[in-house]
Parts: structure tokens; sequence; C-alpha cells
């Protein structure tokens, strides 16, 4: 096996990056000879770099240049932008997983990458979130029993987190979703703690007083940095 870098396409969102830790930490635990390198925009990367994993980060500019001249082991597209599957066109590479322009028409490198790639609607219909899938195709054994399902215990504790905010309208609950699940929560002895920035600071508030728990809302309080460290400690 060839110790040439393993390269991720991220370009999305700070949530979004952060969803990808995991597969970055599978794939440094199962290739570890190999550099890890991810292209992200630098704006969401760099508040994340107290919590990332041991990666070494590239702005997308590096996709014209500096980027193409490396030969590969691996580069996974888990971005969604154009400019993404154009370099997986031009790039050196032993393998490829994600969206791949040929000839201005796109295929999709990786079972899970595809089954990914066809859904509408993900996170809704989806019992995997995006980034679990993408994790998938490193595990080939995985493909031959698509129905292989593993139980997953909660930890005992009572800590929880709410992240009331999200970047897009749909993608929020009203204050009244938000009461019911926080009100089954504190019925069951769970202690909260409601996340957010600015613009949820209102929704973390009232929410905070109609429970009559003002110590949970944390929205609009805390710097990126505390907020990872708080969650870290969360059950």
């Amino acid at each position: 096996m060839s110790a040439d870098p393993i390269l991720i396409l991220q370009m999305q969102r700070m949530g979004d990056l952060l969803l990808s830790f995991p597969l970055l930490l599978d794939l440094k635990r199962l290739y570890p000879q190999n550099p890890l390198w991810v292209v992200a925009e630098p704006t969401f990367f760099t508040p994340l770099l107290h919590v990332a994993p041991n990666v070494t980060f590239f702005p997308p500019a590096g996709l014209n240049n500096t980027l193409l001249t490396t030969k590969y082991f691996l580069v996974c597209n888990i971005s969604m932008r154009q400019e993404a599957a154009a370099f997986m066109e031009k790039v050196q590479a032993e393998r490829l997983l994600g969206p791949h322009l040929v000839h201005n028409s796109l295929f999709v490198h990786g079972f899970w990458h595809l089954y990914r790639h066809q859904l509408t609607q993900n996170n809704r219909h989806n019992t995997l979130h995006w980034a679990d899938l993408y994790r998938l195709d490193l595990y080939p054994k995985l493909n031959s029993n698509l129905l292989t399902y593993r139980k997953v215990e909660p930890r005992v504790g009572r800590k929880i987190g709410l992240v009331l905010g999200a970047s897009s309208e749909h993608k929020r609950p009203d204050l009244h979703f938000w009461r019911i699940l926080a009100k089954k929560l504190q019925n069951d002895k769970k202690l909260l703690f409601f996340f957010g920035g600015q613009g949820e600071a209102e929704m973390g508030e009232k929410l905070a007083a109609s429970l009559k728990m003002p110590e949970s809302n944390l929205c609009g309080k805390l710097s990126l940095t505390q907020v990872a460290k708080l969650m870290s400690a969360l059950d």
C-alpha cells in the first residue's frame, strides 16, 4: 500500500464539516501511514482547528494548482460543489469516491456515495446521516449484507444538549416543538442545555423560562470553543 496522501473534499458549511470528523477519524485509523488532507472553506475550518482531527486543511483555491500536482492514495468527494466534481476528473489517485465529472457527465464512485446522491430529503427519511453513509464505503465487507443493523445503547447519564439553530428555516422546529421535547426530557430527570447563536437567543430564553430552567439557556452566550468543550462532556 502506498503512503500517498488521502484527500477529502468537503466545502460545505461548518455543520457539514463537523459531521465529517468521524469519517476523518476512520481514515486515520484505517490508513495511519497516509497523510490526511482536507479541502474546506477557511471561514469554517479555522474556528474548528482546536477540535478537529489532526489533518492538514487547504482552501478551495488549491484545487486549481497545488493539489493537482500530487498523486493520492484516495480522493473522497463529499462536497456538492461543481468545482469538486471537476477536480475529480483531473486528479491522479489510486481510488476515487464520490461525484466525478467525466466529459461533462456526472458519475458517482462508491455504492453508499451513489445511494446518498440519489436520496431526497435524506436526513428526514433515512436512519443514517449522510456522513455515516460515506463512512460505509470504507468497509467493503459491509456491502455484502446491507440489512445488518447494530443496536446502540444510550450512555448512562443525564446531560443532554439541544441545538436550537440551523442553517436554513426548514431545519428549525418552532418553540412549541422544543417545549414538548424538553418537557419530556425534563420529566425523565435529564439535565438540559440549549445551544444556538444570537439568532436563537430569544427562543432559548423563552424555552428556558417555560420550563423554569433559566440556567439551561446558553444560546448566544458561548464562543465556539466553549460550546465544543461543553458538548464533549454531555451524554
